[in-house]
C-alpha cells in the first residue's frame, strides 16, 4: 500500500504496476524470446515480429496433469494485426519433437478465420473450430472457452458462430486435453507451435487464463476494460 501527496501520471502508475506485478500470486511469468526486436510498448502491450514469442513453459497456465483432467478452461486477450493479411497467435501448447502435436489459438487474417486448431501427432487436424472474420488491423478482444458441452468463441464481447470440423477423433470439446504430452509440451504466446512454427505479426495485450467458463457479463466487463 502506497500513499502520495500528488496525483500520479500515467507513466508513474504503469511503473508502479510493472514493479509489483511479478509478485501477484495468480500471475504467469514468461520469457521473452526476441530475435527481431519484439518489445513491450509503454502503452501496455507487446509488439511481435518475425521469430518473437513469449515462452510460458517455466510457469504454465495449464500443466499436463490438469490439462488432462480439467475440462473447463478459458483464455482471453487482445490482439491487433499489423496488416490485413497478418496472423497473430494468441496461445499455443505444442510438442518439442514433432510439428504435428499441438493446440494453437490464433487470428488468421490471410484466411479470414479465427481458428482453434488441434493435431494429435498426425498430419491431419483432429479438430478445428473456425470463426469466419472480416480482416482488420484494429484491436480485437478474444475469448476462447471450453464449457462442459462445447467450445465458445467471443470477439469484442459478442458470441460467434463456430464451425466444428470434428476431423479425426476430435470433438466439439477437444482442446488442450487432446494434445499428447508424451514428448513434452511448450506453452507460448505469439507463435503457433515449437517445431516449424509460424510467428505473429502484430500486438498482443492482457492475456488471461481461467479454470472456468466466463459468463456473458464477465466477458462484457473484460471487453469494456479495453486493450
Amino acid at each position: 500500500v502506497r500513499e502520495y501527496e500528488i496525483a500520479l501520471t500515467q507513466d508513474q502508475i504503469r511503473q508502479n504496476f510493472n514493479f509489483t506485478k511479478n509478485d501477484y500470486p495468480n500471475g504467469y511469468n514468461g520469457t521473452l524470446n526476441s530475435m527481431s526486436g519484439s518489445n513491450w510498448n509503454s502503452n501496455g502491450y507487446f509488439n511481435f515480429t518475425t521469430n518473437d514469442y513469449i515462452d510460458l513453459t517455466g510457469n504454465v497456465p495449464f500443466s499436463s496433469s490438469t490439462s488432462q483432467t480439467d475440462t473447463v478452461k478459458c483464455i482471453t486477450g487482445w490482439i491487433k494485426p499489423d496488416t490485413s493479411t497478418s496472423r497473430v497467435h494468441l496461445y499455443s501448447a505444442s510438442s518439442t519433437s514433432t510439428s504435428n502435436d499441438f493446440l494453437q489459438i490464433g487470428w488468421f487474417n490471410d484466411l479470414s478465420l479465427f481458428r482453434v486448431n488441434v493435431r494429435n501427432g498426425t498430419t491431419t487436424n483432429d479438430s478445428i473450430k473456425d470463426v469466419t472474420i472480416t480482416p482488420t488491423t484494429n484491436w480485437v478482444h478474444i475469448v476462447v472457452q471450453v464449457t462442459e458441452t462445447t467450445t465458445e468463441v467471443y470477439l469484442n464481447g459478442n458470441s460467434q458462430t463456430v464451425t466444428f470440423s470434428n476431423d479425426g477423433s476430435g470433438t466439439n470439446t477437444s482442446w488442450i486435453s487432446f494434445v499428447s504430452y508424451a514428448s513434452g509440451v511448450k506453452h507460448s504466446i505469439g507463435r503457433s507451435r515449437a517445431v516449424s512454427p509460424n510467428y505473429s505479426d502484430g500486438n498482443i495485450s492482457k492475456v488471461k487464463f481461467y479454470n472456468k467458463a466466463l459468463t456473458q457479463a464477465e466477458i462484457t466487463a473484460l471487453y469494456n476494460e479495453g486493450e
